[in-house]
């Protein structure tokens, strides 16, 4: 390929340039975003890895950076990894990987900061592609660089090029008299040549003379004609030329409806979004990850409005994000967010190497991760018994009842608070209840929900009837579990043996529960296709697939019956990873065996181990979980270590480098436990708080990686906040109340806070408002109470919106309340020590319905029950309690699936 590219001037080509007025310019490609504010001055982020934000260091940046104190940037263009820029006074800048020539300065040195190209200063346009550049100057030569050619190199003899566009190994291009010209790669038609034969040399692409401006994508083409007129061609796979169809591909230009009003147009990697001349913004194409910025990730074949606004001024599509300015200079980005390209705070990054709160409540108990390549979810179970669930959901393994593919944070699986238990499989999930009922739900191709068929579930479903169980492990496509007799039970998927039942059995798939083994079974973990028990008596035993040694036996063969590990009876805790195996003894020792290509049995040398081998030489080990290919494990000094693959940062450790031996995760000492999934992990603190890092794409961390919405990320390109917030926080204090404080360091022309509140952390209101200070050269205290919370938000969203005297405003960072009201009632009662007058009672409630007010006595008897209709707050009198026997007794308010409990006692 490299010599095809080299006949075309040693080009090859992925980006598009979008040429955008003189006030800003933004374009955005690939994994990185670029933006010229109507001042001239330069920001950038995302993926840094090749110095291609152009900041001095490789670090990704998830927010806009400034670049330098410049301020006379005009145009900027994204490649893959590097970027061009041309200043006001005609020169050309380049930065970022140079591996083949690309930056145009003479040599294929990397460079970090902005690097002249040489010394010419009549630059006009650029276009930065994957490894080679174009550019137009002011004299109308066409010029390339890149793969074997170091400097710029002039196209042809021709000097009446007005602008061009890289795609994909293909590149578009307008002359001044209005005549559009091809060449490169053409396998969809993306050339709109009439065929799908590679050119070598730009062709004019028919005879028209009115083309305006042309857009080149991965694969397709969108151009616009002075006459108003949308025009695409080449690859239609996801609908990307907005024909109404998704037939293959185009190899002439065909128009886009009928409108005559379009004003410009940009191609992504397979969407499309242009501009009306009554500032309206368009989108069609694929959407996976919202790009299109329709809130809904559902594919358009023909162009669909984003929101209502009128004031669109500029849009740049690449990849699988977007970025656009209005025309009060606000820039807007939505889509794939996975090295931060979207730029906004409310969204994160796909890699996380440091442990982030990713949950404002503090009363989580136990959390499963989901350890699937491609379908990551995580379950969680709080101290109030209910249960939770974030993360992919293709086949229903969030339990929620719906069919979507992604729950961004976490949402409660049905009403009930009795939830004991949970484990998590590839894409299905197992709980048990407090009264010892056995529930399942998601995928079930291989009868490994346990429920007699094979029919995914989408809510939890009972395994027959049985009120005895004690534990459960879901594996890939089996699952193990134990009653309270100690019997251990099996079903689904035994390709390899692991369900135990013996030679003979492999092709069997239970789907429905059946015994195995003896009855003095302790506990069991599920691995890929392997099983680890142990018994009563502290013996270790394995059974099921063993190409890694995983068993434990100190051979490779596999076995369809539980095997004993060596002969020791101290085994304490057990857990099964895909292919390893991790033990904890009662002396505190950890040990590991099976597997070890990432480092994750812990034991410094990548060779896997066939028998048990200790993990270091500490005692103090305490509790530990297994994921795919990393490991984590909590001392008794509350301390969390970490090992294995690194590759997302799944270790927590801030780095990306895979560990062999154990490796402290922070510095905190109040670790409680750890679930390892696929490429991320979630931990719990002894505070009740939720913590998670690693890879984010499914949302397992559960915050979005990716926004269907358009998102702000600068509400002026004017000028620096005119506002300094050196403090804001939003507090539950008290019932149905949420205190907002915050302070300013300096004011400038300052004319106050809108304060705005949301129920989901996408859609913003405004509730308030708070007057500024004007100008002034030091800090102001503000505040505002928020007595008017939504019925039933489990979660409120809270930010500022600071507007300048001026008419522009800027946006804070967000902050997370959990309201008192959470619970949904809110009791006083008086007095709670009581005689002859009884007791009154003011409850409040979150929403309208049916109340029971129960007295128990010491030993949970009824001695009293009222009903009451709640709708806000009411105050009841209990006379009837000034009758109670002295004693201690139970207040319970219960409203379906909430309720308060107080205690009181009768003198």
């Amino acid at each position: 390929m490299l010599s095809f590219w080299a006949t075309l001037l040693r080009g090859l080509l992925i980006s598009s340039l979008l040429v955008l007025s003189s006030r800003d310019a933004v374009q955005a490609q690939a994994l990185h975003s670029a933006i010229i504010q109507a001042d001239g001055t330069l920001l950038t982020w995302g993926q840094n890895t090749f110095g291609q934000l152009g900041d001095g260091t490789t670090a990704d940046k998830v927010t806009p950076t400034k670049i330098g104190a410049a301020t006379i940037w005009r145009y900027v263009s994204t490649g893959s990894q590097h970027t061009l820029a041309v200043r006001t006074d005609g020169t050309l800048w380049a930065w970022g990987n140079n591996s083949n020539g690309q930056l145009g300065i003479g040599s294929t040195a990397q460079q970090i900061s902005p690097v002249q190209v040489g010394t010419d200063t009549n630059w006009q346009s650029i276009s930065a592609g994957q490894y080679h550049s174009l550019a137009v100057r002011t004299d109308g030569t066409l010029w390339t660089w890149g793969e074997d050619t170091r400097s710029p190199q002039q196209i042809g003899t021709a000097t009446n090029w007005q602008s061009v566009s890289a795609g994909t190994q293909y590149a578009m291009a307008v002359r001044t008299d209005g005549t559009l010209w091809a060449w490169g790669s053409n396998a969809y038609g993306q050339l709109g040549l009439g065929s799908t034969s590679e050119q070598t040399t730009p062709a004019q692409v028919g005879s028209d003379t009115n083309w305006q401006s042309v857009s080149a994508g991965q694969a397709h083409t969108v151009a616009v004609r002075t006459d108003g007129t949308l025009w695409a061609w080449g690859d239609n796979t996801y609908g990307q030329l907005g024909l109404g169809t998704t037939v293959v591909q185009q190899t002439s230009p065909l128009q886009v409806g009928a409108g005559t009003n379009w004003q410009s147009v940009s191609a992504g990697q397979s969407h499309s979004l242009a501009l009306r001349t009554d500032g309206t913004l368009w989108a069609w194409g694929y959407n996976i990850y919202g790009q299109l910025g329709i809130s809904s990730r559902t594919r358009q074949s023909s162009p669909v409005q984003v929101g209502t606004d009128t004031n669109w001024r500029s849009v740049s599509a690449r990849a699988e994000h977007t970025v656009a300015v209005r025309t009060d200079g606000s820039v807007w980005a939505w889509g794939n967010n996975s090295y931060g390209q979207v730029g906004s705070s409310s969204l994160l990054p796909y890699l996380n190497p440091m442990p982030l709160q990713v949950s404002p409540f503090t009363n989580w108990q136990s959390i499963s991760s989901g350890g699937h390549p491609f379908y990551n979810h995580t379950m969680a179970i709080r101290s109030d018994g209910t249960l939770w669930a974030w993360g992919a959901n293709n086949f229903g393994q969030l339990g929620i009842g719906t069919a979507v593919t992604q729950q961004f944070r976490p949402m409660q699986v049905g009403i009930l608070s009795l939830w004991k238990s949970v484990s998590t499989g590839y894409n299905h999930t197992m709980a048990v209840r407090t009264d010892g009922t056995l529930w399942a739900w998601g995928n079930n191709g291989n009868g490994q929900l346990g429920i007699g068929s094979t029919t995914q579930q989408a809510s939890p479903v009972q395994v027959g009837t049985e009120a005895d169980w004690q534990s459960v492990s879901a594996g890939q496509f089996f699952t193990v579990a134990l009653r309270t007799n100690g019997t251990l039970w099996v079903w689904g998927s035994n390709i390899f043996g692991q369900l135990g039942l013996g030679p003979g059995f492999d092709s069997t798939q239970p789907t429905s529960p059946v015994q195995v083994g003896r009855s003095t079974w302790k506990s069991a973990s599920a691995g890929y296709n392997h099983i680890v028990a142990l018994g009563t008596d502290g013996t270790l035993w394995t059974w099921g697939a063993n190409s890694s040694g995983q068993l434990g036996i100190g051979s490779l063969t596999r076995q369809t019956t539980p095997v004993q590990v060596g002969s020791g009876t101290n085994w304490q805790s057990i857990s099964a990873g895909q292919y390893y195996t991790l033990a904890l003894r009662t002396d505190g020792t950890l040990w590991a065996w099976g597997d070890n290509s990432f480092g994750q049995l812990g034991v410094t040398s990548i060779n896997r181990k066939t028998s048990p081998t200790q993990v270091g030489t500490a005692t103090t080990w305490q509790s530990f979980s297994t994921g795919r290919s990393h490991s984590v494990g909590m001392r008794t000094d509350g301390t969390l270590w970490a090992w294995g693959a690194n590759s997302s940062g799944q270790l927590g450790n801030g780095s990306t480098i895979q560990q062999y031996s154990p490796v402290q995760v922070g510095s905190d000492t109040n670790w409680q436990s750890a679930s390892p999934g696929e490429k991320h992990t979630a931990a719990l603190r002894a505070d009740g708080t939720l913590w998670a890092w690693g890879y984010d794409d499914e949302s397992q961390l559960s915050i979005p990686s990716f926004s269907a919405e358009p998102l702000l990320l600068l509400s002026s390109t004017n000028a620096p906040l005119p506002v300094e917030l050196v403090r804001f926080t939003a507090t539950a204090a008290g019932a149905g109340t949420v205190q907002l404080r915050w302070t300013t360091a300096q004011e400038s022309n300052n004319a106050g806070f809108a304060v705005e509140r949301s129920s989901d952390g996408i859609h913003f209101d405004a509730i308030g408002w708070v007057d500024g200070s004007g100008t002034s050269s030091h800090g102001h205290e503000y505040s505002f109470r928020d007595t008017q919370l939504p019925q039933g938000a489990l979660t409120l969203y809270y930010h500022l919106v600071q507007h300048d005297q001026d008419g522009t405003n800027a946006t804070s960072q967000v902050r997370i309340v959990v309201p008192r009201q959470v619970s949904g009632l809110h009791l006083e009662v008086w007095p709670t020590r009581f005689s002859a007058e009884g007791v009154q009672l003011y409850i409040q409630a979150g929403q309208y319905g049916l109340a029971t007010v129960h007295l128990l006595d010491a030993i949970g008897r009824v001695c009293c029950q009222r009903e009451v209709m709640l709708d806000g707050s009411v105050t009841l009198a209990l006379p009837e309690m000034a009758a109670l026997p002295a004693g201690v007794y139970l207040l319970r308010v219960q409203q379906g699936r909430y309720h308060v409990i107080t205690k009181l006692v009768r003198e």
